[in-house]
């Protein structure tokens, strides 16, 4: 994993763009849903100059980027915690946004990753009020094989609350 010099712990920002709502079944109290998994990181170890790439394509930092495989990098480990079932991402190749230099030190990250996903968490649902019900169920995140020890989540959508 990539450690930042004098901090031990990683700056990961999570967003979810909420697509569609497959199934919500009140019975087993299951909600199942389309989203788009996005995550931004820093990997220090994969900071690179773009001076050249400026010169020569006319480079952007803030906007320009190569896509390398997901499967050759570090990426981490974030999961929903209360799932019913494992997460099923709907691509089978996925690939990551890799910044420079620059985009690292600007906006505190040089890695993005944005997958389509089917997420299936329990979501009890109270009928009571129907039709005029609503509904509220907690989708609980955080890192499989690390505490919060090792990394520091916040959202990329304000309105979202990280649990770990």
């Amino acid at each position: 994993r990539p450690v930042p010099e004098g901090n031990h712990k990683i700056q990961v920002r999570m967003g979810l763009n909420f697509q569609k709502i497959v199934k919500l079944d009140q019975t087993s109290g299951f909600l199942t849903m389309v989203v788009w998994f996005r995550l931004q990181w820093p990997d220090f170890r994969l900071s690179y100059d773009s001076s050249d790439l400026k010169e020569k394509f006319g480079w952007n930092s803030s906007s320009d980027f190569m896509a390398v495989d997901m499967e050759k990098i570090w990426v981490p480990d974030i999961y929903l915690l209360n799932s019913v079932d494992r997460i099923k991402f709907l691509t089978s190749t996925t690939r990551a946004y890799w910044y420079d230099a620059n985009k690292l030190h600007e906006d505190g990250y040089n890695m993005l990753l944005n997958r389509p996903a089917l997420i299936k968490t329990r979501c009890d649902v109270n009928m009571t009020q129907y039709p005029f019900d609503v509904q509220e169920c907690l989708l609980r995140w955080g890192a499989w094989s690390a505490s919060n020890m090792f990394f520091d989540f916040s959202t990329l959508d304000h309105n979202l609350m990280m649990t770990g």
